[in-house]
């Protein structure tokens, strides 16, 4: 680990609460840890979990496996489709629990079979408990999977209440992150996702795990001292860019860049290719791009035309790279890489590179917090953020029903 990040973690306990830095360093450094620890949790509960798999009859013909969460365990669910498609072979989508809540019937078709996965960190917001609800009010056949950090939060609950209609995953208790911001968590929910997308063959799976968590611990490294450098520079947005899975990683980079600071630092996310269809106007001359590029060599091959037409047209303060490993091409395009993998014989695969790749964006959001003057364990500025979303009223979707609220969408 180097200079950066170890410096707030050996500061005096006095110092870390005086910058309101007590836990957010500590959660982004212990990721690594988490998810070894998540996938020999999982290890041990394979066989319980594939029962309940093949019980859902979500890899049937009529099957279908619906991941959701609200804001950060949103994207859990979006690294994690492409593995399930690819790897699991399932058809497999990842809706928010806000969609879920007030349009269940645009998600669940009665006469389909649905295994619903829900990601929460606490397992207590008003969206966790509604989507576990409306879905069993809107499909005839719906299995449930709570993966989740408490284990006394209602989703947690409801599996030990409802055992034959849920099972619950637990995370390590020290993924339930108790900054604000979620980082720890989000990483290791994804993790037990990319397990059970590897769950028919479950042996080698360890042994990718252990890989992606050499390449955290390089990027705790390297990616803190750069984190810490571009947090100096007088940025007000920030831009990321992926494809795929690592599309799901930078939709919550940009989103860490805007919990961190209060909103001070306005975030857009895109993939490369779509960036050219309209959202390359929003690339100022006070842009920091950050570009999760991919390890494919054809997938890259648009991402690095892209970064170069980026260049040529002068566009934003300065991009940063984050690869397996760099090329000429790649570092001729933009101003500084960070490798991730270099000199690996075997890269690891973008599905499931999220977990390191998005650690940049929580070490860049954590830097960017302090240098604004923030606190990075409640940098709400206006207290209109909580770690438990607060307010949200979850109501009986069937009175509104009866009282013909929705005749025409109801087809009645």
């Amino acid at each position: 680990m180097a200079d950066a990040l170890k410096k707030l973690l050996e500061l005096p306990q006095e110092e870390k609460e005086r910058l309101g830095a007590v836990h957010t360093p500590r959660e982004i450094a212990q990721q690594p840890f988490i998810w070894r620890d998540t996938a020999e949790r999982f290890g041990g509960q394979r066989d319980r979990i594939m029962d309940f798999l093949k019980d859902s009859g979500a890899l049937t013909a009529r099957g279908r496996i619906v991941m959701t969460g609200a804001g950060t365990s949103d994207y859990v669910g979006r690294c994690i489709e492409p593995a399930l498609r690819t790897v699991l072979k399932a058809e497999a989508r990842a809706v928010p629990s806000t969609d879920i809540v007030t349009q269940p019937e645009a998600t669940f078709i009665p006469k389909n079979r649905y295994l619903l996965i829900n990601f929460a960190r606490s397992g207590n917001s008003p969206e966790s408990v509604g989507s576990f609800r409306f879905a069993n009010e809107t499909a005839s056949q719906v299995r449930h999977l709570a993966i989740t950090c408490n284990s006394e939060g209602k989703l947690a609950q409801f599996a030990r209440e409802y055992p034959d209609l849920a099972y619950s995953f637990l995370l390590h208790e020290k993924s339930n992150d108790e900054s604000l911001v979620m980082t720890s968590s989000f990483s290791g929910m994804v993790v037990a996702g990319l397990a059970l997308a590897h769950i028919k063959k479950y042996r080698g799976f360890p042994r990718l795990v252990e890989k992606m968590a050499a390449a955290g611990e390089r990027m705790l490294a390297k990616g803190s001292d750069v984190a810490r450098k571009l947090a100096a520079m007088d940025f007000q947005r920030t831009v990321y860019l992926g494809t795929g899975a690592l599309m799901g990683a930078a939709t919550e980079s940009a989103l860490k860049s805007q919990e961190s600071t209060s909103g001070d630092v306005m975030s857009s996310v895109e993939s490369f290719v779509g960036l050219r269809h309209g959202p390359q106007a929003v690339i100022h001359d006070n842009t920091l791009v950050v570009a999760y590029v991919s390890s494919d060599p054809y997938v890259r091959r648009y991402e690095t035309d892209l970064l170069k037409e980026n260049r040529a047209k002068g566009l934003g303060m300065m991009t940063v790279a984050v690869a397996t490993e760099t090329d000429s091409e790649l570092s001729g395009a933009v101003d500084e890489v960070i490798e991730i993998q270099p000199r690996g014989k075997s890269k690891l695969p973008d599905v499931l590179r999220a977990p390191v790749d998005n650690i940049f964006g929580q070490l860049l959001g954590l830097f960017k917090s302090m240098e604004l003057g923030y606190s990075p364990d409640a940098p709400s500025k206006t207290g209109v953020i909580h770690r438990v979303v607060e307010g949200i009223s979850v109501y009986d979707r069937e009175k509104y029903l009866r009282e013909g609220a929705f005749e025409v969408f109801a087809g009645r």
